[in-house]
């Protein structure tokens, strides 16, 4: 499942598991549109009971307009296998594209045409119901 866009500025961070692999050495790396990125807080396997290991490795990456559609990879290199990339898309939630964002004009557009539809609907409704009321007035004439 894609994750949910980002707000803006925001602080984001990616979480790449490694679950049951042996033995312990392995090396994590973090992409963002190909740039490796730096990490900082570098953790250690823990060993499990079965005697396989498992690793959370994090990056943090800032939310800015600019880094809407980038790709954030995780790059496993383990002796057990070759290596493996595991990808997203860092979206932002409403970035700016000339003072409003995509979403906002498309629902400037949504409410435009539900208002002008709700308006006529309300002025059949007006028509609807002064036409009942005046048929309903000489009826009883």
């Amino acid at each position: 499942a894609e994750p949910s866009p980002a707000e803006v500025n925001k602080t984001v961070t990616f979480t790449c598991l490694l679950k049951e692999f042996h033995p312990a050495r392995v090396s994590i790396y973090w992409l963002e549109n190909g740039t490796e990125i730096k990490v900082e807080n570098v953790f250690r396997p823990l060993e499990l009971p079965q005697g396989f290991f498992e690793l959370r490795s994090q990056v943090e990456v800032q939310a800015t307009e600019e880094k809407n559609g980038s790709t954030i990879t995780c790059t496993v290199v383990h002796d057990a296998q070759a290596p493996a990339n595991y990808s997203t898309v860092l979206w932002i939630s409403n970035p700016t594209l000339g003072g409003l964002s995509n979403e906002f004009q498309m629902n400037k557009g949504a409410n435009l045409l539900s208002s002008l539809l709700l308006l006529w609907m309300g002025i059949l409704l007006e028509k609807g119901l002064l036409g009942g009321l005046l048929f309903f007035l000489f009826k009883r004439m």
